[in-house]
């Protein structure tokens, strides 16, 4: 399992704070990107080049939803339009 660094942890609980309604997943990494440093941004999975769409997320990304869900009551969900093709929608849905 991956342990998400304290800060930010810090980070993650200042915008749940400000954001307690939020359930778009990419509204939330966008701001956790705007403020980490690009060592941790690298921790984040990158979308495909050629169609613009995300991956499923990876064991970092599951953890931060993880989080969010513990401290909103929250399940960050990727928009529908933004999903990879060809990959069971169902799994943009799980915490694990």
């Amino acid at each position: 399992m991956v342990e998400i660094p304290s800060h930010i942890k810090e980070h993650i609980k200042f915008l749940a704070g400000l954001l307690t309604e939020e359930t778009d997943w990419l509204t939330v990494k966008k701001q956790l990107l705007l403020v980490l440093s690009p060592r941790d941004r690298k921790n984040f999975s990158t979308r495909d080049q050629k169609t613009k769409k995300h991956f499923v997320y990876n064991s970092f990304e599951k953890q931060v939803r993880k989080e969010w869900f513990t401290l909103t009551g929250n399940i960050l969900m990727m928009p529908a339009d933004k999903m990879m093709d060809g990959i069971d929608k169902e799994v943009y849905l799980l915490l694990d």
